[in-house]
């Protein structure tokens, strides 16, 4: 859904209008319209029809934008995993299903979509307060399904620059670390998979004290996101100057990394 409320807001801005004036036009109030656009309030398939009327949306698009309402409103996979997940990464999910690349920046943990069943177990132990052993699973399961797009036949594009300490990290113990470096080596033969270690010694970038993902798309109508989290909450940024400021961290993290070769090299030697 939050991709279809995005999409709702690229169309009022292509189509001149404010979104007092587009609320003003369908004698709404212009919170309405913000809630929309910004994921808050999910809008009705009639709701998306009476927008895209009103920003002068082609019929191809109509239907295309309606078609989606509706198949959001039914749910996708993700969606029967509301009470293990919270909104947020539920909205992740989706926007991973729709994406065609993410460029990835991780500075703590592995990425979810490289994660082991052990690497993954292990983090779930140390969480507080500690899930049940059924969330834990559900949420295990929710992980591999997400990595399945690595190796589907429309795979999703990944790009990694992982700080080289998070390779030296003891979750789960030696055995579970060498499994998880294992894994990303197999990973990183991949052909649309890239793994690029930020080597100690790199000193500061743009991207210190944070991590991101930056998903792409391969529609031109829909912009870049970044998705970060926190301990308990996730958010997104959206704002073009902000996302702009991510890719270029992006494109400084991946010029002070180890070349895709030598990163390999070193997660070789860690592993063994």
């Amino acid at each position: 859904m939050r991709r279809v409320c995005r999409e709702l807001r690229k169309w009022r801005e292509s189509a001149g209008l404010k979104a007092t004036e587009a609320a003003k036009q369908l004698k709404w109030s212009p919170s309405k319209i913000s809630r929309i656009e910004h994921a808050v309030q999910a809008p009705t398939s009639v709701e998306t029809l009476a927008l895209a009327l009103t920003y002068g949306v082609p019929e191809r698009d109509r239907d295309r934008l309606f078609a989606a309402v509706t198949t959001a409103q039914e749910g996708g996979w993700w969606s029967q995993y509301s009470d293990v997940l919270w909104d947020a990464a539920q909205d992740l999910i989706e926007l991973e299903d729709e994406a065609s690349s993410v460029r990835i920046f991780k500075a703590q943990l592995v990425p979810g979509l490289f994660q082991t069943g052990d690497y993954f177990a292990a983090l779930s132990e140390s969480w507080l307060p500690r899930p049940t052993a059924e969330v834990s699973r559900q949420r295990s399961f929710i992980r591999e399904t997400r990595q399945q797009r690595l190796t589907s036949t429309n795979p999703l594009h990944v790009h990694a620059v992982l700080w080289e300490p998070l390779l030296h990290g003891a979750v789960g113990g030696p055995e579970v670390m060498r499994g998880q470096l294992r894994r990303l080596l197999e990973l990183a033969e991949l052909p649309h998979v890239r793994i690029q270690v930020l080597p100690t010694g790199a000193g500061a970038h743009p991207a210190l004290g944070t991590e991101f993902d930056l998903l792409g798309f391969e529609e031109n109508h829909l912009d870049d996101v970044v998705y970060f989290e926190t301990l308990n909450r996730g958010d997104y940024v959206e704002e073009q100057t902000s996302v702009q400021r991510h890719k270029d961290s992006f494109v400084a993290l991946q010029s002070r990394a180890l070349s895709d070769s030598e990163s390999t090299k070193l997660i070789k030697r860690l592993s063994s």
